[in-house]
Parts: C-alpha cells; structure tokens; sequence
C-alpha cells in the first residue's frame, strides 16, 4: 500500500463531506507499527494524533510512515474544535505529492550516485553507495546521502574530482 491510497481516501472524504476517522498504519522508520488518526468533520480536518503527538507533527510523522493500512471509520460526531497548526485536506495533498518527487528524484539519485562511483572506483561502488544509502536514505536525507558519497570519493580520488563529480547531483535535489 502506499501513500496515494492516503491521498485518495482524503479526498473522498473531503468530497462526501464525512465525519470520522482515517486510521493509518504503517511502520516508522525504526521499524515499529505506528497507528495515526486523522480527524475529520463534514470533510475537513479538526485533528490528527500519532502517539502522544498531535497536529501538524502528528501529520508529518503520519506521512513518513510506510504505510501498510488506511481505513476510514465513520462516527455521528467528532470533536468539532480545530487543533491549532492542523493542515487542511489541500495542505496534506501538496505535501503527499512533494513527497513523490522527492521519491522519484531520490530514486534517480541512488542510481546517477552509483554510476558517478563506478566510474571513479569499480564495481565494489554499488556496494558502497547501497551501505550509504542503508544509513542515510536519499529519499529522507538526500543532501547527507550526497555528503556521504562526496567525502567517500574525496578520500579515494581528491577534493576536486569529487566536487566536479558530485555538483550536478547536488544541483538535481536543489531543483526537486
């Protein structure tokens, strides 16, 4: 499952004007289950929990998950004062289509950081920058993923050489 299925059933709701809850499941970064609650009235956002957090934080920690279960459970009614700092329905779509570009620009970045490598240090590059990759995932950290494989190649070929190598890729995540 993935973020879109998030991003369609906010809509839905949003269009039927619905008065419930958006359960979503999914695992954090560390590995562990997370369950996050999205609370909307007549199809807007009055609220968002993840764990002990609330709001926009809950929101943005809810987006990071990977996502494995989005259920909408319909209530006759929810607490109907907005939380301070909740996005609306709009704000979370934006912000579920940043994050695929950034997918997709982080994807092409492993793969374009892999052929820079091979070029400089062989086959093992695949290797090195998958280890890279494992520590500081380009499509969470682009800019320390592209920090960790510069300085790998600065030990291995200079300076210089990496920053020529390594600018164009650095270009491509000031862009996305």
């Amino acid at each position: 499952m993935s973020i879109q299925v998030l991003q369609e059933m906010l809509l839905s709701v949003q269009v039927e004007k619905k008065t419930g809850h958006v359960v979503v499941l999914g695992k954090a970064e560390n590995g562990f289950s997370r369950i996050g609650k999205l609370v909307l009235k007549e199809g807007e956002i009055v609220g968002a929990n993840l764990q002990s957090d609330s709001g926009l934080k809950a929101v943005t920690d809810i987006l990071a998950l990977d996502i494995t279960q989005v259920r909408f459970l319909p209530m006759p009614d929810v607490l109907a004062s907005l939380e301070s700092g909740t996005p609306s329905v709009a704000d979370i779509v934006r912000q579920i289509n940043a994050v695929d570009v950034l997918q997709t620009i982080s994807g092409d970045l492993q793969e374009e950081t892999t052929k820079v490598l091979e070029k400089l240090v062989g086959t093992s590059a695949s290797q090195k920058v998958e280890a890279i990759a494992r520590k500081n995932p380009p499509n969470k950290h682009p800019k320390e993923f592209l920090d960790q494989c510069k300085a790998f190649v600065e030990l291995m070929s200079g300076k210089s050489k990496a920053e020529q190598h390594f600018a164009p890729l650095y270009e491509k995540i000031n862009l996305g």
